[in-house]
């Protein structure tokens, strides 16, 4: 016989092993043998996985549930981790798992609940309330929120911190949680608690003396401070000592080095909180007094107009603010137009008021065929490529065809960098820099600079609108190139604003190059229209980094971006070895020597290569950065000591703000398909406090008036119809499908993309799976699949745009109002590339070496359109050879962020190939009812009606 030192129940040795063990978990010891170590989190997951079957942890058929608490977890590492700080645990509260019942010991093990029929009747513990079992079962519970027990069986121990928030949290659905649905209401003194963890603290004090609070208060491990259970993790964050020990570097236990890994799993900051006078772009609107004449943009000036003019004093809430203004676009809610609405007054307001850049003047020298012919691309002519009617066809360097539905500009070589020039509102040309690599099989690596002649090319659009029938009958031109000795470039920024200067330039453009210069060129204005062109050499400043000069070797200069404040006068840039440098544009600074710009201020951002560099508009202080170390960083040039936010992610390759929501979106460069997402971080909580919050449940709000805008669900879904009705004719053009929901690249070849798949559905009933990604609780994401170099977002239309190595572009839009991807506004662009005719039957499907020569001798490009409910994409990746250059690979996404021609997003290929593609993510009626609007004249404002269907 054997007894068990967990329970003192004594058996047969035989039992004790095949079954006994299994009801602890693998948990327990016989007495006589040494006592487990629950402090010991390797021994506790060593003796869990000798109890589960082989396999069932990878599988993620997994269940724990605590024997203290009752708590449930699905995973060998957090049950481990909950055995290790549960509260409950007898040790901890000074007692053994036992109680008194007058007679003798009953272990709690032992109380069994008694099993009973629907009809039987019982009575409530909490309220001494009779009915029957059924109907405690289904309606009385949810009256005490599941914190109540039926006489006869275990007492619920209402002062257990633990106890209670688990009893919660299996009452209350998660999708509740995460929406801020919660609404609790105290029995006893009628208090509301809109968190869960809040109600249970509240639970454990209410209605308790001072002397009683202090003994349910839980005592810190690391400071030795008691405080409320519910506040111990924000202790632990902020004011611990034992957290603070480890910034300074002393001796700390396990438990604090624990905390301090939690501080990773903080929920993004409100960037709204850390400067005052940053307005949120909601907030951009007409506010028109009702009462006179008065019109301004800020609700602040609004209430202090009532105030002081008209002596109205009101409480602040919307619904009394109402009664007294009128919002120029409060009759225009579609879930299209009111993005577009909402940019177009913060464009007009933000941009192009001055001209900012008159001291830097355009200097070019035109230069000679000989001249010229060293920075051409060696590549004379494109590869084939196939109209809708399976024609083939070649285009010429230089030269641009209409085809499938999109522009096709050659190049001549790789397309790594690309933006198009910002204008005022009044101008309808558009002007789009690119640059490419002089030949296809080019090589570079990371920690090497390279330096060879090469030219940015300036195409010109006479008449790009948003009107696409009226778009497709102007063919682009290459206006003019301009030389440069700075070899490959990798990123390209215009300056936003106040650069426009006709007849002298068109604007400021800086390129990040593979030498680690980055010149800046005031590009010259050409009214010429015709398609002739001249190569040019330009006058340029150079914004050099300290360290090109001192590294031995150098480093490369990896991204560029402008900030967009008055004067516009801001560069920054990122480079090869982790480190951001800001320039600041004055030719009287004493930071400019000889037209080379050193940096006013430098620091370092990652210990390995920028990939992604940008700046919120809305508050201009704020940098977003990636690198290939996987992180994410977030930071306030105002004080770049420390991060304001860092995450750790997969190897991301690019980063961008979409700008209306205060949302950060990166895509990755990946192999495993597991960790292949696009993923957003959302910046834009409304409430700071960390008090009751649970660090792994990120809770996000995308817009202020969030409740009105919810009550209106009805509105987003007849928009997703109407929309989907739209499409019905445009459907009947491709007959290959994708995916139904729009969130996750299907195919049926891959198992882990299925398992992403179950993930995502499980996850939008509101359950907190195990197959969750922790990161997706930072914003909404969707599945993409094999490399993305680049991700662009459209500041007009708040449209995702990024493209992957196989030649599929997706354009995803974000709803702000529901901080989601839309499911039915969802279009990807393919590009394939098709196998080319031969009359030699032997042909193989690998081409006779993987160079660019070698490979257009047989393979050619298509384009095809698939729309939001069509399921399955051509899948390239068993079908693509090996051994051949990619031509369909997508190495650059450009939105137009022009007033006129925002539809229109620009795709560099690796062929030599930029695609100039309509976005089909909105509606067509929407464009037309958002110039309308904006057209309309406020007089007649009064009787304008609804025009957005």
């Amino acid at each position: 016989m054997v007894t068990c030192g967990r329970c003192n129940k004594s058996m047969v040795f035989e039992e004790y092993e095949d079954t006994h063990c299994a009801t602890h978990y693998n948990l327990c010891w016989k007495i006589g043998d040494e006592k487990l170590d629950f402090d010991d989190e390797n021994a506790i997951q060593y003796l869990l996985r000798q109890h589960l079957p082989k396999h069932a942890a990878r599988q993620k058929k997994v269940k724990f549930v605590c024997e203290w608490c009752q708590n449930e977890k699905k995973s060998v590492v957090g049950f481990a981790s909950h055995v290790k700080r549960c509260q409950s645990r007898p040790d901890k509260q000074g007692l053994h798992n036992e109680v008194e019942n007058g007679f003798g010991i009953v272990k709690k093990s032992d109380i069994k609940t008694i099993e009973k029929s629907d009809d039987s009747t019982v009575t409530c513990g909490r309220c001494k309330k009779e009915m029957t079992f059924n109907e405690y079962r289904t309606k009385h519970y949810s009256k005490h929120f599941n914190l109540c027990w039926i006489d006869g069986e275990e007492i619920l121990d209402l002062g257990n911190y633990d106890t209670v928030l688990n009893k919660l949290r299996q009452f209350i659905p998660f999708s509740v949680v995460r929406k801020r649905g919660v609404k609790l209401c105290c029995e006893d003194c009628k208090t509301v608690k809109k968190s869960l963890s809040g109600f249970a603290s509240h639970v454990i004090f209410c209605s308790k003396t001072p002397d009683d609070i202090k003994h349910l208060l839980t005592r810190c491990e690391d400071c030795g401070n008691k405080v409320k259970p519910s506040s111990l993790i924000t202790h632990k964050l902020k004011t611990c000592k034992g957290v603070n020990n480890i910034e300074n570097g002393k001796n700390i236990s396990d438990n604090s080095k624990r905390a301090y890994k939690m501080r990773r799993k903080r929920r993004p900051p409100n960037v709204l909180s850390f400067h005052p006078d940053t307005k949120y772009i909601t907030e951009y609107h007409d506010f028109m007094c009702r009462l006179c004449d008065f019109i301004t943009i800020s609700v602040n000036d609004i209430v202090d107009h009532l105030l002081n003019v008209h002596d109205i004093v009101f409480n602040k809430k919307k619904d009394s603010l109402n009664n007294y203004t009128l919002n120029k676009y409060e009759g225009h809610r579609n879930i299209y137009l009111k993005p577009l609405l909402n940019y177009y007054n913060f464009f007009t307001k933000t941009f192009w008021k001055d001209v900012c850049h008159k001291d830097f003047k355009s200097d070019v020298i035109v230069l000679t065929n000989d001249e010229a012919i060293k920075y051409l691309p060696s590549i004379q002519q494109s590869c084939k490529i196939f109209s809708s009617n399976d024609e083939q066809m070649c285009v010429d360097l230089f030269k641009s065809v209409y085809v499938n539905g999109m522009h096709w500009l050659f190049t001549g070589g790789p397309n790594w960098a690309m933006s198009w020039c910002p204008v005022p509102k009044e101008v309808q040309t558009q002007y789009l820099a690119i640059s490419c690599h002089p030949k296809p099989d080019l090589e570079h690596k990371e920690m090497e600079i390279y330096q060879y002649q090469s030219l940015v090319q300036l195409w010109r659009f006479d008449s790009l609108t948003n009107i696409i029938d009226e778009a497709a009958s102007c063919t682009p031109h290459m206006s003019y190139g301009v030389a440069h000795d700075y070899g490959a470039v990798w990123d390209m920024a215009w300056c936003p604003s106040g650069a426009y200067e006709p007849p002298q330039k068109i604007g400021l453009l800086a390129l990040s190059t593979s030498c680690g210069d980055c010149p800046i060129f005031a590009m010259p204005f050409m009214d010429d229209i015709s398609e002739m062109f001249y190569i040019y050499k330009a006058k340029h400043i150079v914004a050099r980094n300290f360290e090109c000069e001192w590294i031995e070797g150098g480093i490369q200069c990896t991204k560029v971006c402008w900030q967009s404040v008055s004067p516009f006068k801001t560069l920054i840039c990122g480079y090869s070895n982790g480190v951001v440098s800001v320039f600041h544009i004055n030719f009287k600074s004493i930071f400019l020597t000889n037209d080379i710009l050193y940096p006013s201020h430098t620091f370092i951002a990652s210990r390995s290569c920028i990939t992604g560099l940008s700046l919120n508009y809305f508050n201009t202080t704020i940098l977003a950065t990636s690198a290939t170390d996987g992180n994410v960083t977030l930071w306030d040039l105002k004080s770049t000591e420390n991060p304001i936010f860092q995450k750790k992610s997969h190897c991301p390759s690019d980063c961008t703000w979409l700008q209306q929501c205060y949302t950060l979106v990166y895509c990755s460069k990946v192999v495993n398909p597991i960790f292949s997402k696009v993923r957003t971080i959302n910046f834009s909580n409304c409430d700071d406090d960390l008090d009751g919050y649970n660090p792994e449940l990120y809770v996000l709000k995308s817009v202020i008036d969030r409740n009105k805008i919810l009550g209106n669900c009805d509105e987003v879904k007849n928009n997703e119809k109407i929309y989907c009705d739209d499409t019905d004719e445009n459907k009947t053009l491709n007959q290959s499908n994708i995916s139904g929901d729009g969130e996750s690249y299907k195919s049926d070849d891959s198992s882990a993309n299925s398992d992403q798949d179950k993930s995502y559905n499980a996850g939008k009933s509101g359950d907190l799976l195990k197959n969750i990604d922790e990161e997706d609780f930072y914003g909404p994401a969707f599945y993409q699949k094999s490399t993305h170099w680049s991700v662009s977002t459209s500041d007009w239309m708040n449209v995702i745009a990024t493209g992957n190595e196989n030649g599929v572009i997706y354009e995803k839009l974000f709803l702000s109002e529901t901080n989601n991807i839309g499911k039915g506004n969802s279009t990807v662009l393919q590009l394939m590339v098709r196998q080319l005719l031969s009359n030699d039957n032997t042909q193989s499907e690998y081409s006779d070496g993987y160079r660019f020569n070698e490979t257009v001798k047989k393979f050619g490009l298509e384009s095809k359109l698939f729309f939001l409910n069509e399921k399955e994409l051509k899948d390239q990746d068993d079908s693509k050879p090996l051994l051949r250059y990619p031509l369909d690979n997508i190495t650059k996404v450009s939105w137009n962020q022009n007033f006129n021609s925002f539809r229109w997003l620009a795709i560099g290929t690796q062929s030599g190939f930029t695609l100039i593609s309509p976005s089909q993510a909105i509606p067509e009626n929407s464009i037309d009812s958002f110039y309308k609007t904006i057209y309309a004249s406020i007089d007649n404002f009064d009787d304008t009606t609804d025009i957005s269907m």
